[in-house]
């Protein structure tokens, strides 16, 4: 486990720590569908699809209103690619999870972890409730391909500080803008960065590139929130009430 982590090794780790998993909960890939599933994973006509670009991402209206059109294609390649075949569904959602553990351990793998830390990350991540509660429920499939446009973007910005190379930059900003137009966890991604940046060797040498990528990654957020309170105001609005800094400090707490 101290070989190098290449990019071979970290998806070999993804694939095993999957199978072991799947093997484990193979009864889970017969579940049914459940709640939102029923009316979110289907075939969305054409008009459906373009309303979502300016409207809610739930065309019936019965979710909570969300400006997500990725969210909406997702759901309707699901619907028209494998039905109500539910085993199907499970099997694509956990493809969609080795992607996420394997942009993770490239980036990872760019912050200097070793094959071993890699390994125990991914152990750590798959065995957990949290990793079942998301691998179950098929319409958190949008949750599953916002997180690996997140991890993706913070991989290019990684490569970004090390190297300058504006293809780089370039490259997260596209990434973040799909993220943040699949879920609005995405708004973090300049936090993160900077988190990220805080923490690396010789940070401060590369100040500039920092603050032009997490300024990059603030504005595409601030574009999305714009275009929500246009295109869905009926849209929940952060709230700054002693119950909101509660909730804020109970999932603090908990994380």
């Amino acid at each position: 486990m101290t070989f190098p982590p290449t990019k071979g090794r970290i998806a070999i780790l993804a694939t095993a720590v999957l199978l072991i998993w799947s093997a484990v909960f193979a009864s889970t890939y017969r579940y049914p569908f459940f709640w939102d599933d029923y009316h979110c994973i289907r075939q969305y006509s054409a008009q459906e699809l373009f309303s979502t670009f300016h409207g809610w991402d739930d065309p019936d209206k019965m979710e909570t209103p969300a400006l997500r059109p990725i969210v909406a294609t997702l759901f309707d390649f699901q619907g028209w690619a494998f039905g109500e075949d539910v085993t199907l569904h499970r099997i694509f959602l956990t493809a969609l999870m080795w992607t996420l553990l394997f942009m993770f351990g490239l980036l990872l793998a760019e912050l200097e972890f070793n094959s071993f830390q890699i390994a125990l990350v991914f152990a750590l991540f798959v065995f957990s409730r949290a990793f079942a509660t998301v691998n179950l429920w098929i319409i958190l499939s949008s949750l599953v391909l916002s997180y690996t446009l997140m991890v993706l973007a913070l991989f290019l910005f990684v490569r970004w500080l090390k190297e300058g190379r504006l293809l780089h930059l370039g490259l997260m900003s596209v990434a973040a803008l799909l993220a943040v137009f699949t879920r609005e966890e995405a708004y973090v991604l300049a936090a993160a960065a900077l988190l990220i940046w805080a923490f690396s060797p010789n940070f401060w040498t590369l100040w500039r590139r920092a603050l032009i990528a997490a300024a990059c990654l603030l504005t595409i957020s601030a574009v999305h929130f714009v275009l929500r309170l246009i295109f869905v105001p009926e849209a929940p609005s952060p709230k700054f009430t002693i119950e909101a800094f509660q909730m804020v400090w109970l999932c603090l707490k908990s994380a």
